[in-house]
């Protein structure tokens, strides 16, 4: 069973330069290295779903939106960093869609900022010049 998970994955560990084993960021679909661990899966795979469906128009809109949801949080975690954000309402804020999954995952202020700042890197990234 082990050499079929290896097969599967078929990716080395990468090696951080002090020599010990760097901790897996994940590959996309496509073979897209995401730059850094999402604290929050359903963010990462909503990240996933933008840079791999979207087209680049949309996700350009995509981009000013999260944008002005990231300085909403930001401004709003200098006030009180315990508030949380439900999943869907970050979904809608960026797409102007609401998904129906997660109705009922919260995401910390922190691990929101954290999330949104990769999931800009990373549509940013997948946007034509």
């Amino acid at each position: 069973m082990t050499a079929t998970l290896s097969m599967m994955e078929n990716r080395r560990p990468r090696i951080d330069q002090d020599g010990t084993q760097a901790e897996d960021h994940g590959v996309d679909r496509n073979g897209v290295k995401l730059m850094k661990k999402f604290k929050t899966d359903a963010l990462k795979d909503f990240t996933e779903q933008q840079v791999r469906y979207t087209p680049a128009n949309r996700r350009l809109d995509q981009l000013k939106r999260a944008e002005i949801l990231l300085n909403e949080v930001e401004t709003q975690a200098e006030r009180d960093a315990s508030k949380e954000y439900p999943y869907q309402y970050v979904c809608f804020r960026i797409t102007e869609h609401r998904p129906e999954i997660h109705p009922t995952l919260l995401v910390g202020c922190g691990d929101l900022k954290h999330d949104l700042g990769l999931f800009l890197a990373e549509l940013a990234r997948s946007c034509p010049l």
